[in-house]
């Protein structure tokens, strides 16, 4: 440990003097038979860890606060700023995570605020500079329903983050969409979160399965859309469906639902149709799962809503069954050892 503190501090000097950004270093376990003994999470090695520096801190103003909806309902605090320079970067907005974070940093809207880059990529308030209060800051009064569909929000006991649970609010339909259409999840190249948008306000997307409904004389009457684009994003929704079950279920959008869980749940089970009907104690069995995850998987599958698109996107074309990603290796370079940098 002490070896390793003091190569921290040591890079920890040389930051300055590099001709890139660097936010930290990584240190590793220099040895394969260890490495394998040791394993590794789905997204990452445990025999490797990173250790970050502290990120560079600006001091802005926040002159608003609004709420963003995620695509599971979650309401989101953003602080609106006055503009500020981070690394090059313009820093306009900031999260604030949620209710409680507000709390304990005591913050007012109106304050000025330390902003940093968590992980020099998201905006972050860290503290409030009190001294530099006037009077005329006030306290942020937390919304009692979602400011999209006005239905209540509620948190869980175990839980900081307020949710609107009305499964037809508008916004969290558009953030859905948003998901289930990125790069991480069905991967639909051109369907971006402005076209989406127009979609949905133009009434011609309410769910998952009216992507694959979309015919090129619908789209073409969104502004923007020419004969060419249009065309390349039927193509491209149409390729989509070749994306396995696992990708399926991880662009559902289920809470707490990624990679992992979805190849656990579909080795095991072997279809998503076989998924809709677990019950909440069976999961529990599963070793990797908590009341937590099995909690928000039988809640999706629980609301028929979710069950029907599922079932239409079947209809469809799309996956249900599993398919092992398992890789089959040409014989001729079995036995062979690559190194891969970039």
């Amino acid at each position: 440990p002490e070896q390793t503190i003091s190569i921290y501090k040591n890079y920890q000097q040389k930051l300055k003097n590099l001709d890139y950004l660097c936010d930290g270093i990584v240190i590793k376990i220099n040895d394969v038979k260890l490495q394998n003994i040791i394993g590794g999470l789905s997204r990452s090695p445990k025999w490797a860890i990173a250790f970050k520096y502290p990120g560079n801190t600006a001091l802005s103003k926040i002159e608003k606060i609004d709420i963003n909806v995620g695509r599971t309902g979650s309401i989101n605090p953003i602080a609106l700023l006055k503009p500020v320079e981070i690394d090059g970067v313009t820093i306009k907005h900031a999260t604030l995570h949620n209710e409680n974070y507000i709390n304990n940093l005591e913050l007012l809207v109106g304050d000025w605020v330390y902003i940093e880059r968590a992980g020099d990529v998201i905006p972050k308030v860290i503290s409030v500079d009190k001294a530099k209060r006037n009077g005329t800051e006030y306290k942020f009064e937390f919304p009692i329903n979602c400011p999209s569909c006005n239905s209540f929000v509620s948190k869980e006991d175990n839980d900081a983050t307020y949710y609107c649970k009305n499964s037809r609010c508008n916004s969290k339909i558009v953030r859905s969409l948003e998901y289930f259409a990125s790069k991480s999840a069905m991967n639909i190249e051109g369907l971006g979160p402005s076209i989406i948008d127009k979609f949905v306000s133009e009434s011609l997307i309410k769910n998952f399965a009216d992507i694959y409904k979309l015919k090129t004389s619908e789209i073409l009457q969104i502004d923007g859309f020419k004969e060419k684009s249009a065309n390349n994003l039927i193509k491209s929704i149409s390729e989509s469906k070749n994306q396995s079950a696992s990708r399926l279920l991880i662009s559902l959008g289920i809470k707490h639902v990624g990679v992992e869980i979805s190849e656990l749940l579909l080795s095991k089970y072997k279809s998503l149709s076989s998924i809709i009907n677990i019950s909440y104690e069976e999961l529990l069995t599963i070793s990797q799962i908590g009341p937590q995850i099995a909690l928000s998987i039988t809640e999706y599958f629980n609301n028929p809503d979710n069950v029907f698109v599922l079932k239409e996107l079947f209809n469809l074309g799309l996956s249900d069954t599993y398919q092992s990603n398992q890789i089959k290796f040409n014989e001729k370079i079995s036995n062979k050892t690559f190194v891969i940098t970039g």
